[in-house]
């Protein structure tokens, strides 16, 4: 009955986290968590819809001279589209 139990809270595949919240409030046995945990990476539908991590943000090293980097950017203004360094 546990592979059907597991199932029931795997069904709405809503990760490993919720999974184990939801399996803690309503039934135990040894192992359960680490059986969510294995139910939700072995699953394709939730490896498909995992989001990446995202990267770490680079610090910012300022320049010592004005001008010394330049960055574009692209933007529009009253239909017409421009492209500014700064």
């Amino acid at each position: 009955m546990r592979l059907d139990v597991l199932e029931k809270i795997h069904q709405g595949h809503l990760g490993t986290v919720k999974c184990r919240s939801g399996a803690r409030a309503t039934v135990w046995w040894p192992r359960l968590s680490i059986e969510v945990e294995e139910m939700v990476k072995n699953c394709f539908l939730c490896a498909e819809h995992t989001f990446n991590r995202r990267e770490p943000l680079w610090p910012i090293v300022r320049p010592a001279r004005s001008w010394e980097t330049v960055g574009p950017n692209l933007f529009e203004l009253n239909g017409k589209q421009y492209l500014i360094f700064g």
